[in-house]
């Protein structure tokens, strides 16, 4: 604010300087005028005025005085200098009459020519400088207690400033004072105006600080939980492989084992799948081939199909939508794992892209048990399962599906397929 206000007090100051130095030039140009009529009409009918006659015209000779000395000359017009009022100043005739500047031997002049009727020529001159010194002596002066007046402008600005950012100062106290779970709202009654929607913004802050440090919490809540189950499995199978004699038990013994280490494998990729979802990772948008994301994730999961004898069925339109590639796959890749965990053996899963009202949609459809209407909705919350649902699913990729599928801006529905299964249906924006 400061470099402002001077910044406008300077551009203030030089026009009103450059106004006040015209005005001032313009009065002591009447001045020059009202000599030179005195000088015609004392001396008219005369060559030279009796009074002025051999007399130099001086200011008041004080040093305080704004008044600048006068050099008057009277002039013929076919004869020359007849009188001048300082004999050893060197001024010529001016051109015109009227006002006019000259510069003679280094020195300027201010000069007012009058043409009387007689045939004079009446000449009133000032030196240039001397009146320049008398301008700025009076503006001086006029502006000294203009001047005087802008340290207390700053402290005023100073204090104000100060006073008036008492609030921010008391919020910044009451943030260092706080802990790392204090995240509390604070009031917005006890603030200015001015500072209301930054405490607003803060509180909102505050709000989804609360909401992800509860989702942590949540998360490593449920992760331990859900790792407890297969890493205790895991650690029986152990025991089983060690205790067992038999080399067929044995076999069996280890291929349990080589199940729960998959299962706790899938766990924790859905785990951290879901942190990179709630993380925002898909941020690199752009327009992209459905189609060729779905391929890729449909060859990646061949293996796991042909182990149980799922055929997965693909029939896809060529289309373009908006969206992130890895986070496609990711959410294809849950979708199309969870259609082949609760699909029957020898069945098939059908993979179909179609566009539908000029919107790509995509449906997956099993032949498994199918989902309730009633369990619907709660399928996407986070770790739950279907009471009574077979297989040793965690109940983390359809939350994620539904995360990727919100921020795709895809609307996603569960119906029920042909055969009686499941079909998850994902339509995306034009």
């Amino acid at each position: 604010m400061l470099p402002l206000l001077l910044l406008a007090v300077g551009l203030a100051g030089w026009q009103t300087y450059r106004k006040a130095v015209s005005e001032f030039n313009d009065l002591l140009d009447d001045g020059l005028k009202q000599v030179a009529l005195t000088l015609r009409d004392a001396g008219a009918g005369t060559v030279t005025p009796p009074s002025f006659r051999n007399s130099r015209i001086q200011s008041n000779g004080s040093d305080d005085s704004d008044d600048v000395e006068i050099l008057a000359q009277i002039w013929l017009v076919d004869g020359g200098l007849v009188w001048s009022s300082a004999q050893d100043a060197e001024v010529p005739l001016a051109r015109k009459a009227g006002k006019s500047k000259f510069e003679a031997n280094g020195q300027r002049w201010r000069i007012y020519r009058l043409d009387a009727d007689d045939g004079r020529i009446i000449q009133v001159a000032q030196d240039q400088r001397e009146r320049e010194k008398a301008i700025w002596k009076s503006l001086k002066r006029s502006a000294m207690p203009l001047l005087s007046l802008i340290p207390a402008v700053i402290l005023l600005c100073l204090g104000v400033t100060w006073w008036g950012l008492r609030p921010l100062r008391r919020l910044a106290y009451a943030l260092y004072a706080r802990g790392p779970d204090s995240l509390q709202a604070f009031p917005v009654d006890r603030v200015p105006a001015e500072v209301q929607p930054l405490v607003a913004a803060m509180n909102v802050l505050m709000l989804r600080l609360q909401e992800a440090l509860s989702f942590q919490r949540q998360l490593t809540a449920n992760a331990a939980h859900e790792l407890r189950t297969p890493l205790a499995a895991l650690r029986l199978q152990l025991d089983v492989v060690e205790l067992t004699a038999d080399a067929a038990d044995r076999h069996a013994a280890i291929a349990e084992l080589r199940q729960g280490v998959a299962r706790a494998t899938r766990l924790v990729q859905q785990l951290l799948d879901m942190a990179r979802s709630d993380a925002g990772m898909a941020s690199s948008f752009g327009r992209l081939g459905l189609a060729d994301v779905i391929r890729d994730v449909v060859q990646q999961l061949q293996p796991q199909a042909q182990a149980r004898g799922i055929v997965l069925q693909s029939d896809l339109e060529s289309v373009q939508v908006s969206g992130d590639a890895d986070s496609l796959s990711m959410l294809l890749s849950n979708l199309i794992d969870n259609a082949l965990r609760y699909a029957p053996a020898a069945s098939t899963v059908q993979i179909v892209l179609k566009t539908e009202n000029d919107r790509p949609v995509l449906r997956v459809i099993d032949e498994g048990p199918g989902i309730h209407p009633q369990e619907r909705e709660r399928v996407f919350e986070r770790f739950y399962r279907t009471p009574g649902t077979p297989g040793l699913g965690s109940g983390i990729g359809l939350s994620i599906v539904r995360d990727i599928a919100v921020r795709h801006r895809a609307d996603i529905t569960i119906g029920a397929g042909p055969t009686g299964g499941a079909c998850i249906a994902l339509e995306f924006p034009k």
